[in-house]
């Protein structure tokens, strides 16, 4: 309800020269038509209502009272309607959550440019198999065969060429022999001239798909923040965790006692990480004989010499303690037992047997693609379940929680105070494929000891 609607609901004309009530503007003039009270809208509402309550009201909920007014009917209640101020709020977060929240590969993209690789494949294919048939054609060249028996036909007084031996082709069973022939031909030509035009078009739209992609992955590089500059040498106290290369660190005095412990590791793919723990004068001996070119004569037999007990990781030992092993068994078993498992088991047998690309035409592109985009929906109910989902959430919390054990368990070999380890950066065995251990590569152990004590990064290259 505006002012206008107010004016005809309270101050309509009930008898002649005389309304229910007078309303009056702040100057003390009637107001006498509903123009007049749409233009007096403040005077208006405020003989009926409160208009510093109203604005009020509106002001705890962050709006502007514009003179209108909503009645629903059947409630006690009012609705007031105005103009949203809309504040900018600040914000304290530290992006963590926008950290997480991974943006989409593209996955419709990246299967949309395999298909197109595999149906130009299968085209291309097809391409060389015509020019076969063509260059078959053109050697056998019937065509002109059957016009010399013609013309022969004709010179020997209207006789056609022969068959076989004692069987003569009468000039009419040439002439639909050749137009056969030619029709062949043209069947031939056209098919290739259709072929070059679906590759050109498959490539074209191949390249757009791969030009999207590409501009896709640089506006998201783009979005990076640059660099940092190169900072000064960050000094390495007693008590300090860090996860920083050895070059741009030095260590302070107290850390160099002969107390202090240090660990190196060795990282693998059998054995993922393997660290041995020694002091200070164990590792100025190891650098001394590591610089000799000769064998020493007087090396002997000393405790620098023999390196302790190492403390050894292997990949079928996180397998098994952070549960991806029973996880795996699970939905082996879960495959075997149900319906929908052995449906699934079966389904991605085929797809095994039936890979996009051992197609040899666009047809059967078509068909081993409607194979693989079949029983999607079991295959989202299979893997996508309920029971599944928590059972994740439960594996990536024991795993968290083993890991970080299993690094205590690490530092606590070395030493009972905060040691100071020494990492390399290469071999980390990262995407090993070799059969039997689990592909567990990467730096991520000596960032989670980074967290509780010095890491050093070594430059593997130069030592």
């Amino acid at each position: 309800m505006d002012s206008r609607s107010l004016f005809a609901i309270l101050c309509s004309t009930h008898s002649k020269n005389r309304r229910a009530l007078e309303v009056y503007d702040f100057d003390g003039r009637p107001i006498p038509s509903g123009d007049a009270a749409l233009e007096q809208k403040d005077a208006m509402f405020g003989s009926f209502f409160d208009l510093n309550k109203v604005k009020q009201i509106c002001q705890s909920y962050g709006l502007r009272f514009h003179q209108h007014l909503v009645f629903c009917p059947g409630l006690k209640v009012v609705r007031i309607t105005g103009a949203m101020i809309k504040h900018p709020v600040p914000c304290n977060c530290d992006g963590s959550l926008k950290k997480r929240k991974r943006s989409s590969p593209m996955p419709i993209q990246d299967f949309h440019s395999t298909v197109l690789k595999a149906d130009l494949a299968a085209t291309d294919r097809e391409r060389d198999q015509l020019l076969k048939d063509r260059r078959e054609f053109r050697k056998l060249n019937q065509i002109k065969s059957y016009k010399s028996q013609w013309n022969k036909g004709d010179k020997d007084g209207n006789k056609a060429g022969s068959k076989t031996s004692g069987e003569t082709i009468s000039n009419n069973e040439l002439y639909w022999l050749i137009e056969k022939e030619k029709e062949k031909r043209d069947k031939i030509n056209m098919a290739l001239g259709n072929n070059k035009e679906k590759l050109s078009s498959l490539r074209r739209e191949l390249y757009l798909v791969g030009r999207y992609l590409r501009e896709a992955k640089a506006t998201k590089a783009s979005k990076k923040p640059p660099a940092p500059p190169p900072e000064l040498k960050t000094c390495i106290k007693k008590g300090d965790s860090c996860f920083l290369k050895a070059e741009s660190t030095t260590l302070d005095e107290s850390l160099l006692d002969q107390d202090c412990c240090y660990g190196g590791t060795d990282n693998g793919v059998v054995t993922f990480t393997e660290t041995s723990k020694f002091d200070l004068a164990q590792f100025q001996r190891h650098l001394k004989l590591y610089n000799k070119f000769q064998c020493l004569e007087t090396l002997g037999i000393s405790k620098h010499v023999l390196l302790p007990r190492t403390f050894k990781i292997t990949s079928k030992h996180i397998d098994r303690g952070s549960g991806q092993q029973k996880r795996r068994l699970q939905l082996e078993k879960k495959k075997k037992s149900t319906d929908l498992g052995r449906q699934i088991a079966t389904f991605e047998a085929t797809k095994s047997q039936n890979p996009i690309f051992g197609a040899t035409t666009p047809a059967e592109v078509d068909q081993l693609r409607s194979v693989h985009e079949s029983h999607k929906q079991q295959h989202r109910d299979f893997y996508y379940s309920n029971s599944r989902c928590r059972g994740t959430q439960r594996y990536e919390y024991q795993r968290r929680r083993f890991i970080d054990r299993l690094c205590a368990d690490e530092r606590r070999h070395i030493s009972n105070n905060s040691p100071v380890l020494f990492v390399g950066d290469r071999g980390y065995g990262i995407n090993s494929r070799i059969k039997g251990h689990m592909r567990c590569g990467g730096a991520w152990k000596a960032r989670i000891h980074g967290r509780y004590c010095p890491v050093l990064i070594t430059n593997e290259h130069n030592t």
